[in-house]
């Protein structure tokens, strides 16, 4: 690749084309400066491509963190540690495994919204530690970078969310805890991983704990009939829409000028059948937008 071709990838391409493979960004990283130094490249430009490309490492090597349930929250890459309430860890690892032992077709294709592994460290502090797959980043540290998500990108978000619910609804179990800290979106390829289980609850039983942080986006059912019912994480999946989109309350009144009307209608209404308001999401949005891969360059 010519300095020229690689200067016009990296300015004018996403991340998932400079970087193809992100489990070797190194590499492709070491490529691109060595073919952009100045004794070999005097493309004006050049400057410009080494700064996205230096943006991109600082992204891939910082280690960021959260405030979540259980306490203090670093990510970096592909990796995720939990530090806090140890009583709340280890249950959070106690339902990770049991949704991962799960064996039916359908759990197996859904276990992509899971991370890959989940494993207690105790020394020197209790400490949980996740691998993913992909890149991701939690809905809250997105919302703090960007002050509003795009309708667009919105629109996947949710749709992953509510399939999420969907399964969850499907193999007897309510989540009670999604929320901006619990869930990571992977920009490259849309999908979202589920990283918390504090609060997962059987169906249609007793619901002990939700997050007090995020109480003000539960349905008033969950404060009235403590149980673990299956709208809750139909009516959390849909206040995080809400949220993303720029009302902080969740409710969406201050929306009503800036989304298509249909769309707000059903993020206001409540549903108490998962698969049923996730098959009527998806036909709204074949109704209102065009089937398109619209990156998210974050």
């Amino acid at each position: 690749m010519t300095s020229v071709e690689t200067i016009e990838l990296i300015i004018n391409k996403p991340l998932n084309d400079i970087f193809p493979d992100l489990d070797t960004w190194k590499d492709k990283y070491n490529e691109y400066i060595k073919i952009l130094h100045p004794d070999k490249c005097s493309d004006k430009n050049a400057s410009t491509a080494v700064a996205k490309l230096n943006k991109f490492k600082t992204q891939f090597e910082k280690d960021s963190s959260i405030e979540d349930d259980s306490g203090k929250v670093n990510y970096k890459f592909k990796s995720i540690v939990f530090k806090g309430d140890t009583a709340l860890l280890t249950k959070s690892y106690e339902n990770y495994n049991k949704l991962m032992n799960l064996k039916d077709p359908a759990s197996n294709q859904f276990k992509k919204y899971l991370p890959s592994k989940m494993r207690i460290v105790t020394t020197p502090s209790f400490e949980l530690h996740l691998e993913i797959r992909y890149r991701a980043i939690p809905l809250s540290a997105l919302l703090s970078e960007l002050g509003t998500i795009e309708q667009k990108h919105v629109n996947w978000i949710l749709s992953r969310l509510l399939e999420f619910s969907s399964w969850l609804n499907q193999v007897g179990y309510v989540h009670c805890g999604i929320n901006l800290d619990s869930i990571f979106v992977v920009p490259e390829d849309h999908g979202i991983i589920c990283t918390s289980f504090y609060h997962l609850t059987k169906l249609n039983q007793k619901l002990t704990t939700i997050s007090a942080k995020f109480s003000h986006l539960y349905p008033a059912n969950v404060f009235k009939n403590k149980l673990a019912e299956s709208n809750i994480d139909i009516e959390l999946s849909k206040r995080i829409a809400i949220n993303l989109l720029g009302d902080k309350s969740g409710l969406g009144t201050i929306l009503r000028k800036t989304i298509k009307e249909d769309i707000l209608n059903f993020l206001q209404k409540t549903d108490n059948k998962p698969f049923e308001c996730y098959d009527e999401y998806r036909k709204l949005l074949k109704k209102n937008y065009k089937s398109e891969f619209h990156i998210l360059n974050i």
